[in-house]
């Protein structure tokens, strides 16, 4: 049985995973990724083919100062492999005045400064007549949100970490970890690796990967699908931006317009956000039943009947879902030098070249001076009460 030492090992290399990989290689450390599937597979949280990116964040302001770091990440690690990654296309929130989503939105703009363009029913109908506006409705464009290709994201930030001498084991489950003293040690099933911090980035498989975790993580499975309109062009970028509509009622709707560049699935990309089925991610294969088929694709031809068409592809992704649905980030209870990333709930992915950073200088300094106390898992001690933010 081999052993290979490192200054650090990451466990899980998707969205999280493989930039933390990319920022500690680049900080001259050795880093070892451990993915127990191929790069940029199918089986997680981070895949197909398009994620949105905002930055007038209506789940809480405290958000946003992270986010600005996610977006100068993104366009550095562009720079480093020569491909374009986010798309700034805009994207456009439809709802109502005094919900959480229209609110939450100009809150977030309007502490930190932000451009937003309100939009009533009457320019909405003008502008974006795809879609079907209720004299109730208002419209916020945020022009310098759009979206991100995660498949291309993951291949770029591990041919990053690669290129400043990262180690990526795929296709490699890890049986066991312990921290023992001067080191963790992580049992493979053919050799061990040896390392003086470990990250945790495992997604839906974090309460499995971390038994001592002591807040309940809640994988579910979401469906998303792809919807060609009989009318191309009126789903594509430039005249549709991305887009979320909330009716007060249920779930957000979300879209993605297409690109000229697009890979994956033909068509407008389209799901409802949340209202997920409970899952076991080992056994979750992707299948969407034709029921569920045509229940998205009415319900968003309901508000988008402009994209009347066709489904060309559906299947599922996983949301970890927190017990408050904020992100949660932490050294593991009980040890020393493992430190984790999880609880996403679905709204994690454009932050993750920030959390490369993040987990980069927990492992290898043990701090950050990025603003993560909100995410700490201190919140969840019932001997604390209120809201610290």
């Amino acid at each position: 049985m081999t052993t290979s030492t490192a200054d650090v090992a990451v466990l899980g290399c998707g969205a999280m995973g493989s930039a933390a990989c990319s920022f500690i290689a680049r900080r001259g450390a050795s880093v070892i990724g451990i993915e127990r599937f191929s790069r940029a597979h199918d089986r997680g949280s981070s895949h197909g083919h398009s994620r949105v990116y905002r930055e007038s964040y209506h789940e809480h302001p405290d958000y946003v100062p992270l986010l600005m770091e996610a977006g100068r990440q993104w366009e550095q690690l562009e720079s480093r492999v020569g491909s374009t990654l986010l798309i700034r296309c805009g994207v456009l929130y439809i709802s109502t005045p005094g919900g959480q989503i229209h609110d939450g939105v100009l809150e977030s703009a309007s502490t930190h400064g932000l451009e937003c363009r309100i939009l009533q029913a009457e320019q909405l109908r003008e502008e974006y007549p795809q879609f079907r506006v209720m004299d109730e409705y208002v419209g916020i464009l945020e022009p310098n949100a759009g979206f991100i290709d995660p498949e291309r994201a993951i291949q770029a930030w591990l041919l990053d970490a690669e290129q400043a001498g990262a180690t990526i084991m795929e296709n490699t489950p890890v049986r066991s970890w312990e921290e023992t003293g001067d080191c963790v040690r992580i049992e493979l099933d053919d050799g061990v690796v040896e390392v003086g911090s470990l990250i945790v980035c495992s997604g839906a498989w974090t309460s499995r990967v971390i038994g001592q975790l002591g807040v309940p993580l809640h994988p579910t499975r979401q469906v998303i699908g792809w919807l060609r309109p009989d009318d191309p062009g009126c789903c594509e970028i430039g005249r549709m931006p991305v887009w979320l509509i909330d009716t007060c009622g249920n779930e957000p709707y979300y879209g993605i317009p297409t690109w000229p560049d697009q890979l994956g699935p033909e068509g407008m990309k389209v799901a409802l956000h949340g209202a997920g089925t409970p899952t076991d991610p080992d056994q979750e294969d992707g299948w969407v039943r034709p029921e569920e088929i045509e229940r998205l694709r009415s319900e968003v031809l309901e508000h988008v009947p402009g994209a009347v068409g066709s489904m060309t592809h559906a299947t599922t992704c996983m949301y970890t879902n927190s017990p408050d649905g904020d992100f949660i980030i932490d050294r593991v209870p009980g040890c020393d030098r493992t430190w984790f990333a999880a609880g996403f709930s679905g709204h994690g992915f454009k932050f993750s070249s920030v959390m490369g950073r993040v987990m980069s200088d927990l492992s290898l300094d043990r701090r950050t001076d990025l603003p993560i106390e909100f995410l700490s898992l201190d919140r969840f001690d019932p001997s604390r009460s209120g809201d610290d933010r």
